[in-house]
């Protein structure tokens, strides 16, 4: 809240504005924080402003996929996107945030995939998406924000989804990893598509889907791309949501938190499932730069982070 302009004006006014960093009574102290010099007056804090609104978005990295790359027994599951936090915030002047992105976990070969990496700015998180499992002797589940597992869901925590399921029985296609809905189930058949992206409208952020789960064989197809592996994570189901990496081991590209597909598998198959994007943390406001760095275009300034950082504001 603005002090007022004019009027009679009290310390403990000057204090209240002041309060979520400095509680002092100090007038000095207080002077120090808003950025004044000496000599020391009530007066240079008539119509002072501490606060200002901002929007902010923050995503963990996403899960990389897994593969069974011997013995053609089933498809590997595919990664979690990272947890989505996103919304308003108050920041203030003359103060250091400090900015947390995740990397997205290793897509692995004849192994689970590794996990995302955790995101943070200012108290909000971004857990990091899981790993989808190996296939094993049927389909590997996807990767939620957690772990994958064969056979059965991610386990979940934090902000993200279940991975899809997949069926214990031998040559199975692979459950696909949570995104902002559970990943769809593989097996029977079929892989699991990837859970859909989420669009934060507050930034304007597309956070993008769960990796597709992967298929069996060489010749079976996954729906989009390569038709051995799940496909890059999209915004909407219709985009084909999950899709993560494939065969030949593409990473997503980096500020997306889409989980990385699992690698189905194929004869002689010696390549990593896709890797999982990174996490991003983004803040924007009307107006030019209050703080370090920052793009100003359209009216509204820009400060986007695909790893870790400081945002200082200005006095």
């Amino acid at each position: 809240m603005t002090i007022p302009s004019s009027g009679a004006l009290a310390i403990s006014t000057i204090r209240n504005e002041l309060s979520p960093v400095n509680g002092s009574y100090s007038l000095r102290s207080l002077s120090a924080t808003a950025c004044f010099g000496t000599p020391d007056a009530i007066s240079e804090f008539y119509g002072y402003t501490f606060g200002f609104t901002v929007s902010y978005a923050v995503a963990g990295g996403g899960g990389g996929g897994g593969s069974r790359g011997l013995n053609n027994w089933g498809g590997g599951g595919g990664g979690g996107t990272g947890g989505i936090r996103g919304g308003y915030m108050t920041l203030y002047k003359n103060q250091s945030y400090p900015v947390s992105v995740g990397g997205g976990g290793g897509g692995s070969w004849n192994a689970s995939g590794g996990y995302g990496g955790y995101s943070a700015f200012n108290g909000q998180e971004g857990y990091g998406g899981g790993g989808g499992s190996d296939g094993g002797w049927g389909g590997g589940s996807g990767g939620g924000a957690g772990s994958g597992n064969n056979f059965g869901p991610g386990i979940t925590w934090g902000n993200g989804y279940n991975g899809g399921t997949s069926d214990a029985y031998q040559y199975q296609g692979a459950g696909g990893g949570g995104g902002a809905a559970g990943g769809g189930y593989g097996g029977g058949g079929q892989i699991g598509w990837g859970g859909d992206g989420r669009y934060l409208a507050e930034t304007g952020v597309h956070v993008e889907g769960g990796g597709g789960g992967g298929n069996v064989y060489n010749n079976d197809a996954c729906g989009w791309g390569d038709p051995c592996c799940g496909n890059a994570g999209y915004n909407t189901r219709y985009q084909g949501s999950g899709g993560g990496g494939n065969c030949n081991g593409n990473d997503k590209a980096g500020g997306s938190g889409g989980g990385g597909g699992g690698c189905g598998n194929r004869p002689n198959n010696s390549q990593n499932a896709g890797s999982g994007g990174s996490g991003i943390v983004q803040v924007q406001y009307p107006g030019t730069s209050r703080g370090t760095g920052g793009n100003y275009w359209g009216g509204i300034t820009y400060h986007i982070y695909y790893g870790g950082n400081t945002l200082t504001t200005n006095c």
